[in-house]
């Protein structure tokens, strides 16, 4: 019987997946869905509360060995139905401390609300967007990519930067 729950273990251990996802990260993509829904929406239908490894959900990608979300793709999320350029207050995103990719383009914002510092950001992903001013998510960080292109900016619009050069396609 130990012979067996060793051999689970290890096929456990060895899948590549890891075995759940924090109760914190869980609760704080749960807002994320709550806030690309707002006011009556249905994207990812498959990320519920009951559902304890968020890590096999739609669009999450964890380390294996931590169970941190790592990348949040949420690209072409919000449904084309509800209200354009609507706003989303980043810092929802804060509980998710080992991100390194977070992927919001094609869900037409209008604006990041509120100014949060995601440490460990390495890729932002913000094409497609209607975005009037773009906010850094970053602070004292190795961002190396942060794609803008078609984000809708007209005019003089302010970009926010702590530590990054832009290739900005209109």
């Amino acid at each position: 019987m130990k012979k067996f729950l060793l051999l689970c273990l290890l096929v456990l251990m060895g899948s590549g997946r890891s075995l759940g996802c924090l109760e914190e990260e869980k609760n704080a993509l749960l807002k994320i869905k709550a806030a690309f829904n707002h006011p009556n929406g249905s994207s990812l239908p498959y990320w519920r509360g009951g559902d304890d490894d968020c890590c096999g959900w739609e669009g999450v990608v964890c380390d294996n060995t931590t169970s941190r979300v790592t990348r949040l793709y949420l690209n072409n999320t919000r449904d084309w139905d509800l209200p354009w350029n609507w706003v989303i207050d980043v810092s929802l995103f804060l509980p998710l401390g080992d991100l390194q990719v977070l992927d919001l383009s094609g869900n037409i914002l209008s604006e990041l609300n509120g100014a949060s510092y995601l440490k460990k950001l390495k890729r932002l992903y913000l094409s497609f967007n209607n975005l009037q001013r773009v906010p850094s998510l970053y602070k004292q960080t190795s961002v190396k990519t942060q794609n803008l292109s078609s984000i809708q900016l007209e005019g003089t619009r302010k970009i926010e930067d702590h530590a990054l050069t832009y290739k900005v396609w209109f």
